[in-house]
């Protein structure tokens, strides 16, 4: 996307360090299994992901509301105008050949 500012970025980064975390606490809770651990772990990995999911989706919601603010209203468009003489002509009924 072009003209991105710097808090869509940092909201970026904080989401994409959320997300490595996210694999490192799996990991290492799959690492740690049956250990006390490894409950610790799977919380800090929900807390993660969570929170990666959730920058990210403010990140594109900001760059969402920037775009429709710089753009403002939508301009009307231009009223037609009637116009007498750009009426077609349809043929008559009398002037259409019959069938037999």
């Amino acid at each position: 996307m072009k003209n991105r500012n710097w808090f869509s970025y940092t909201l970026d980064m904080f989401g994409l360090v959320m997300l490595v975390g996210a694999g490192l606490a799996l990991t290492s809770a799959l690492w740690f299994s049956g250990a006390t651990l490894e409950t610790v772990l799977m919380g800090a990995f929900s807390t993660a992901l969570q929170l990666a999911v959730g920058s990210f989706l403010l990140a594109r919601s900001f760059e969402i509301a920037m775009i429709l603010k710089r753009e403002g209203a939508p301009a009307k468009p231009a009223t037609e105008t009637f116009v007498a003489d750009n009426i077609e002509q349809l043929p008559q009924r009398d002037s259409l050949p019959r069938a037999a």
